[in-house]
């Protein structure tokens, strides 16, 4: 794998030992197995480039990987996109009265998102990810969980929550009305910032709106630009209906 020295302008290369030259039967890698090459032939040549402590990223620039311009593949796609799209919905000054949280951790306990939670005196809470749809060629029937390019997912249950199956269900049926396509998880699997707001406080009305992501936790991600859009659409409509009292029981 490529790697970016954030700091210091440089790229190198994760190396290792060529398996050529391993032993039949040695164990597989260890992180103390491995170096990252930067091109120098020394010791000290080295320490001129780089310092204990540096920061070095996977070199994985977003590009299309489709000739039809569909298919996007880049580093960090979770929770990159979910970023993206609230920059979108922040930057339209039609987009009123909504409060919109970066938060931190989510993968480590959702800390950054209970912190704000425990404060926050809102009604609504929209959990904004994305997440594996697990659609792959060894991969049959229900264990895939979602697929590119079918829309955005709106989980009626995950790892960590079950939501509101009535309320699920007049969304699915305000975006079926107005042509958003949209999809839900096969599988009750993984979970969110959206735990952090039905359990902090009073709680609040939550859902999870996901955009599929092949190969989430990885150094690239695969999605696909209509999954983009679409969860754009939804977004738009679910918080216009939810201002509008659209939702309400």
């Amino acid at each position: 794998k490529r790697v970016y020295f954030t700091e210091r302008n440089l790229t190198g290369v994760i190396g290792c030992k060529p398996v050529h030259l391993e032993k039949e039967g040695s164990p597989g890698k260890s992180y103390s197995d491995l170096y990252m090459d930067i091109g120098a032939d020394s010791k000290k040549g080295a320490e001129k480039l780089v310092s204990l402590g540096d920061l070095a990223v996977f070199s994985t620039e977003t590009e299309y990987l489709s000739p039809d311009g569909k298919t996007v593949k880049g580093k960090a796609m979770d929770d990159r996109l979910g970023c993206f799209l609230l920059c979108r919905l922040i930057l339209d000054p039609e987009i009123t009265n909504c409060t919109f949280l970066f938060s931190v951790q989510e993968e480590s306990g959702l800390l950054g998102a209970s912190a704000f939670a425990r404060g926050a005196d809102l009604d609504w809470g929209i959990a904004l990810d994305v997440t594996t749809p697990n659609d792959l060629p060894n991969v049959k029937g229900p264990e895939t969980v979602c697929e590119l390019g079918a829309g955005p997912v709106i989980s009626y249950a995950d790892g960590r929550s079950i939501y509101d199956s009535s309320l699920i269900s007049k969304i699915f049926e305000k975006l079926e009305h107005d042509g958003v396509e949209h999809q839900t998880k096969a599988v009750r699997a993984g979970g969110n910032e959206a735990f952090s707001f039905r359990s902090a406080g009073r709680g609040m009305k939550n859902i999870s709106i996901s955009v599929p992501c092949r190969y989430i936790h990885s150094p690239v991600g695969i999605v696909q630009e209509s999954d983009i859009e679409a969860t754009e659409k939804a977004l738009r409509l679910i918080i216009s209906q939810i201002q509008g009292g659209g939702f309400s029981e």
